[in-house]
């Protein structure tokens, strides 16, 4: 284990400051960017991630400036750590400005709302912001190892859409 980047990655998830961000290290443990995480995740729910409906085991953690944040795993691999409403450190422009233009932007759903051309992937950087309608506010940000454009669609995009139930 690289404890430096471990240390470094798990500042910016709880410092929400991903200014040169290049993914989630391969070489960190869960434990190691998320303290406190249970031992034992058998028990635990399951959520199925990208269009193949890749299920993995979730865990909600506690970290102060993000709404609902998650943990998923495939095994005991970790592949993605998302949440709502991150806080960021300096908002988004700063982030915008490193990180460039996505390599696609995707219509996403916050709640039943659908935002268009919301959801920024970054995918060789192993982040995904998804934005407000005018793109200026991060309303939910995803965080993976760096990986290609398809095997994040594929395997990675997090389920954001809600439905309502009608009653008849």
């Amino acid at each position: 284990m690289s404890e430096p980047l471990c240390t470094k990655a798990r500042l910016a998830i709880e410092q929400r400051n991903f200014i040169g961000w290049q993914g989630l290290p391969a070489i960190c443990r869960a434990i190691d960017l998320f303290p406190g995480l249970p031992t034992d995740l058998i028990d635990m729910p399951v959520r199925h991630l990208g269009e193949s409906f890749r299920p993995t085991i979730f865990v909600l953690l506690s970290l102060e400036g993000y709404n609902r944040p998650m943990a998923s795993f495939d095994g005991d691999q970790l592949v993605l750590f998302d949440g709502m409403g991150p806080e960021l450190a300096d908002g988004f422009a700063p982030l915008k400005a490193d990180l460039g233009e996505p390599a696609a932007k995707f219509n996403w759903f916050f709640g039943t709302f659908e935002i268009q051309a919301g959801e920024w992937a970054y995918p060789e950087r192993g982040i995904t912001v998804f934005l407000n309608t005018t793109a200026d506010t991060v309303l939910h940000i995803a965080l993976y190892q760096p990986t290609t454009l398809n095997s994040y669609v594929e395997t990675l995009r997090p389920p954001l859409r809600k439905t309502l139930n009608k009653k008849l």
